[in-house]
């Protein structure tokens, strides 16, 4: 009996090998409760489940060449950045950050990873190489998305205070901008500052505003340093991103919204919301791809359309918090 058992365990251990052996494409999935990441293949319609182990709450994930860059707030333990391999997804290496600074999004600069730090109110510079922390900048209150354009680093400041009741003040926004690790400028950007993304010439920040007391999420757009726009989003938005062109735009409370940067005309997808969306990607045909997140339920799903219409709801499991998506390009 006992040798029975163990012919199943050995044979149960070669099948989840040969599963992450096989996890081959590019829709990359975190799943925060889980903590791990998924990967969905779109062409083959399979999904490969926990493929990557992650650290606390993984909340961001970045491609460069062909590495990804995991940031994990560490909240209810210790906050790092990991970085693995994209053709064996396997963790090279983990570095810790100081606790309790809740890293939040990062960029690549050169052999330079620039993490921002929402708690502490900085960006921690680390080596690519090995994770080893170098050098840390100071920045405005609540940075959390940043970009690279040309010689300039922006960082989306929320400047996020809280009053004696413990409620969170929703103060003006601002985008800092620097030129290599010193900061050379801001600019304000409504309120609540989520992300940013750069458009060709364009810089483009997402602000959430503060849910509709004063101000609606917006778009805010810049070129050459100075702000020339923005975009009356509605509701209150909190990721996007920009491929060719167009904004595509999720809300924990919105449906899906394309906006034409050009013409600043905007499309709303109904996705028949049971839950929040926390993040969307779109791949080179233009399949768009949404996180579903539900914290404790059911309605964890990746949401698939094509030409604008949902094809496809993909569980991710119950309880799992799938948070974020990210194509591998």
């Amino acid at each position: 009996m006992k040798r029975y058992g163990l012919i199943i365990l050995t044979l149960f251990y070669l099948i989840g090998c040969g599963h992450k052996d096989e996890a081959k494409g590019d829709v990359y999935l975190i799943l925060q409760n889980a903590q791990s990441v998924s990967i969905y293949d779109p062409e083959k319609d399979s999904l490969y489940r926990d493929v990557i182990q992650t650290g606390k709450t993984p909340n961001y994930l970045l491609f460069s060449d062909d590495k990804g860059y995991i940031v994990n707030s560490g909240y209810g333990g210790t906050p790092s950045v990991q970085m693995f391999d994209t053709e064996k997804n396997e963790i090279l290496w983990s570095s810790p950050l100081p606790s309790g600074c809740n890293p939040w999004a990062c960029t690549i600069i050169g052999e330079e990873i620039f993490v921002t730090s929402y708690i502490f109110n900085k960006i921690y510079i680390l080596n690519r190489l090995d994770g080893s922390l170098k050098d840390s900048v100071k920045v405005g209150n609540s940075p959390e998305g940043i970009a690279v354009k040309d010689n300039f680093v922006y960082v989306a400041c929320a400047n996020i205070t809280y009053d004696t009741a413990g409620m969170p003040v929703y103060n003006d926004a601002q985008l800092y901008i620097l030129e290599g690790k010193s900061v050379k400028d801001s600019i304000r950007v409504g309120k609540n500052s989520q992300y940013v993304e750069v458009n060709g010439e364009q810089v483009v920040v997402l602000s959430t505003g503060d849910y509709g007391v004063t101000q609606n999420g917006r778009l805010y757009l810049i070129q050459d340093n100075t702000l020339k726009d923005s975009i009356d989003m509605g509701g209150s938005p909190g990721y996007f991103v920009v491929k060719n062109n167009k904004a595509y735009v999720v809300g924990f409370a919105d449906s899906l919204k394309i906006v034409d940067l050009g013409t600043k005309e905007i499309q709303k997808i109904a996705l028949d919301s049971i839950s929040g969306y926390m993040g969307c990607d779109v791949d080179e045909k233009g399949r768009i791809f949404v996180a579903q997140f539900d914290y404790t339920g059911e309605n964890n799903n990746l949401i698939v359309l094509e030409n604008n219409v949902v094809t496809k709801r993909i569980s991710l499991g119950s309880g799992t918090g799938l948070s974020f998506v990210r194509i591998k390009e």
